[in-house]
């Protein structure tokens, strides 16, 4: 089968925010490599592009249901938010920054905060909580999460699995496990908590994975 080559630059169609983004040089570099391509690849190829930039482009959204928890990243407001009218089952939240959504849609949505220039969030859907950063799952599931916090730049949490709690930094487990834990925070560049395993509290300050006292 004969296959027909592209020899004018009048079935080049690149698109309008491909085009916006070249430089006249590099436009026409990139028509000329084009020239040795069937007009079917270029049209996969420019799909390509299109699916691309759409999976960029970020919802502007300017009224709200509800919203809670504003903090600022990277100078910009952020906020957890809900807008999906009043039916129960359409009360999905998400993540705002801006006026841009920056978030895909969950059950709940949890203790925004920022780490390493970007939002990170704890999210819930269905019976699994988990950590997101951005568009992307930044741990296992667990049963319940709570308290993120960003501490020398790396998420930190309690987390439960059964009936047992702990703390998490990043994706490792990070203590014992406790009948219950509290909030971890920084002290001194360690991590510190509060801890029960029956009628016993604890105050633990870890560095690296040594106990302190």
């Amino acid at each position: 089968m004969v296959t027909e080559k592209v020899n004018t630059t009048s079935k080049i169609i690149i698109p309008k925010k491909v085009k916006d983004t070249l430089s006249d040089e590099a436009r026409k570099k990139l028509v000329e490599d084009l020239q040795n391509i069937t007009p079917e690849e270029i049209e996969a190829i420019g799909n390509k592009i299109e699916e691309k930039l759409k999976e960029e482009e970020l919802e502007e959204i300017t009224d709200f249901d509800e919203i809670w928890n504003p903090v600022e990243i990277c100078w910009i407001p952020a906020f957890r938010a809900r807008k999906h009218g009043k039916a129960r089952k359409y009360r999905k939240q998400f993540i705002m920054r801006w006026k841009e959504k920056y978030s895909d849609d969950f059950d709940e949505v949890w203790d925004l905060v920022e780490i390493n220039w970007k939002p990170a969030f704890v999210a819930k859907n269905g019976e699994k909580w988990f950590i997101m950063r951005w568009k992307e799952k930044y741990s296992d599931d667990f049963d319940e999460i709570y308290g993120l916090r960003n501490i020398n730049w790396k998420p930190a949490f309690e987390a439960k699995r059964g009936k047992k709690w702990f703390i998490m930094r990043w994706k490792r487990k990070f203590s014992d496990d406790f009948d219950e834990v509290w909030i971890p925070e920084e002290i001194d560049w360690k991590i510190a908590y509060m801890a029960r395993k029956g009628d016993t509290w604890y105050k633990i300050w870890y560095d690296s994975n040594n106990l302190i006292f």
